[in-house]
């Protein structure tokens, strides 16, 4: 097998895992909506610091106990994006 052939092997892989990644955040969105929906009615603050501290804190432990190859800045950046779009959903909650 060619260097070129791997290389597009690997590339499938990745983009399969794109489309997984994108049905969790499509999922994620979904349960938003719902949990906006219930802050909403509940007169609750959509912005929940505590808990975005304790997802941010849980998930980059995860990542060292998975010995995932991003640094503990790069998942918190990333979760920290997930979180603020999050929130504009939580908001919107048409």
């Amino acid at each position: 097998m060619t260097n070129d052939n791997v290389i597009n092997e690997l590339r499938a892989c990745v983009t399969q895992i794109d489309c997984e990644i994108l049905s969790g955040l499509n999922r994620r969105g979904s349960y938003a909506k719902e949990i906006g929906k219930l802050k909403k009615k509940e007169g609750l603050k959509i912005v929940d610091e505590d808990r975005e501290n304790f997802i941010l804190n849980d998930i980059v432990t995860v990542a060292k106990l998975t010995k995932c190859p991003y640094s503990e800045e790069s998942i918190r950046r990333i979760y920290k994006v997930i979180m603020e779009e999050t929130r504009k959903i939580e908001e919107k909650n048409d």
